[in-house]
């Protein structure tokens, strides 16, 4: 069976909106002490790396510093929930992904992406098949057939049951027909770490979450689950070269409360998108390998909606619970 791509919308932006530090900062007094910006998942994953790089100047764009603190557990949910618990000022932002009505769908999580205030999108990055450097497989048809020849024997580690990482190597599995164990971790890097001391077998993490290692010599890249080849891995295949069009990507972008101001939301955007134009931050970027892409938190819907009839597959794959379709 294959995978169907998951549609990722992006918005091109045909002309900047700038703004001075000093206006960003002043309008309506907002904001005049530091943001609190949550990232759900353990230090060290991708989502942690970009935020962090992300507000080392933020004081220049919003007059505040922006304070990173790391709020896990719960597949994301704990994060998250203190995020919805705060006040609707503006304050206390989050990221999320289009993969959190995912886990709504499974009943595990008490909230929705309409539950939250869209402020921006910043990234997309896809997932990739990365195994040991010492391990046996070059190619994922070594994978593959050592897969079928061992049903179950190669340990798999994501970022959580049922969220856009598990969903990655769910899809490998049912393109391939193999049958592969999945170990979930409260974040990518946590799976990281056990693949690098051999505790399992691959991850399917995204390829950006990987490169220092790959780089150190301790892991390899089997091939990436998107549309083409990675910059950071020129010779590394994509699934769809080798003939199934399994395509994830991790879309992160930045959210509050719902019920924030929209002239609060509108700063925050505006200055956040400033941020993203930093060159030490995009030179950083580049170096870890997160592909930086603006997109408006108002087509994740449209994501959501395009991607469900593959996600409920893949659910469905990995006999994981369904609440409503």
């Amino acid at each position: 069976m294959t995978c169907k791509k998951m549609l990722v919308v992006t918005i091109v932006m045909s002309f900047l909106l700038v703004f001075s530090a000093h206006s960003v900062a002043s309008e309506n007094d907002f904001p005049d002490r530091p943001i609190r910006l949550i990232v759900p998942w353990a230090a060290g994953g991708g989502t942690d790396v970009l935020g962090r790089a992300l507000v080392e100047n933020a004081e220049e764009y919003l007059g505040v510093p922006v304070a990173v603190e790391n709020i896990t557990g719960g597949i994301g949910a704990v994060g998250l929930g203190a995020t919805l618990a705060a006040e609707a000022d503006g304050y206390t932002i989050t990221f999320i992904d289009t993969y959190m009505d995912t886990i709504a769908l499974q009943g595990r999580y008490p909230f929705t992406i309409d539950d939250f205030a869209p402020i921006i999108g910043l990234n997309k990055d896809p997932a990739a098949l990365t195994v040991h450097a010492d391990a046996p497989w070059e190619t994922v048809d070594d994978f593959v057939e050592y897969a079928r020849e061992n049903p179950g024997a190669i340990r798999v580690g994501h970022a959580g049951e049922g969220m856009g990482w598990h969903l990655a190597g769910a899809g490998v599995a049912m393109a391939y027909d193999i049958e592969l164990t999945y170990v979930p971790y409260d974040g990518a890097a946590p799976a990281i770490t056990d693949l690098v001391g051999q505790h399992i077998e691959a991850v399917s993490v995204s390829g950006a979450e990987v490169s220092e290692f790959v780089r150190a010599g301790d892991l390899k890249v089997l091939a990436i689950m998107g549309d083409e080849r990675m910059d950071l891995y020129p010779e590394v295949p994509t699934l769809l070269e080798l003939g199934h069009d399994v395509q994830f990507y991790a879309m992160r972008g930045l959210a509050g409360p719902a019920g924030v101001p929209e002239e609060r939301v509108q700063i925050l955007h505006d200055a956040f998108y400033q941020m993203m134009q930093e060159p030490r931050f995009l030179e950083h970027m580049e170096d870890v390998g997160i592909g930086i892409y603006y997109s408006s938190y108002d087509d994740y819907e449209e994501v959501y909606r395009d991607s469900m009839e593959d996600v409920i597959e893949l659910l469905e794959f990995l006999d994981l619970p369904i609440v409503e379709e």
